[in-house]
C-alpha cells in the first residue's frame, strides 16, 4: 500500500479521459470543478449545482435523468470526442476566494 499525497492529485486528476458524475443529486460537485480546471470533459447530471458551470458540446455533456442508461452512453461518447484540453470559464481559485470573502463580509455587515 503507497500513501498518496497531494502533491500526487494534478497527475491523478489528469490521468483520465473524462469525468463522469451521474448524480441523482449533489449542490457542487467539486469533483467537476477539479476536472475543469484540469481541462478534462465533464459528464455530470442537472441535479449536480456544477452543471451550471459545464457548457454542453463544450466542456462536457449533461444528463437530465441519471438513470438514463442509452443517454448516458451518449454522453460519454460525445465527451469522448471533446478536444482537450476543454475551454472552461471558471473563475480563479482567487477569485472565488475574494468573491466569498466579500459575501461574508456582507452578510457580517447586515
Amino acid at each position: 500500500m503507497r500513501f498518496l499525497g497531494q502533491q500526487d492529485a494534478p497527475g491523478l486528476l489528469a490521468a483520465p479521459d473524462v469525468l463522469l458524475l451521474p448524480t441523482i443529486y449533489d449542490p457542487c460537485a467539486n469533483a467537476c470543478l477539479e476536472a475543469l480546471y484540469l481541462g478534462l470533459p465533464v459528464v455530470t447530471t442537472l441535479a449536480n449545482g456544477a452543471s451550471e458551470l459545464v457548457q454542453e458540446g463544450v466542456s462536457g455533456c449533461l444528463l437530465s435523468e441519471p438513470r438514463d442508461a442509452p443517454a448516458l452512453a451518449l454522453a460519454c461518447r460525445r465527451a469522448f470526442a471533446l478536444p482537450r484540453p476543454v475551454p472552461h470559464h471558471l473563475p480563479s481559485p482567487r477569485q472565488w476566494l475574494d468573491a466569498t470573502l466579500a459575501l461574508l463580509e456582507q452578510a457580517a455587515g447586515a
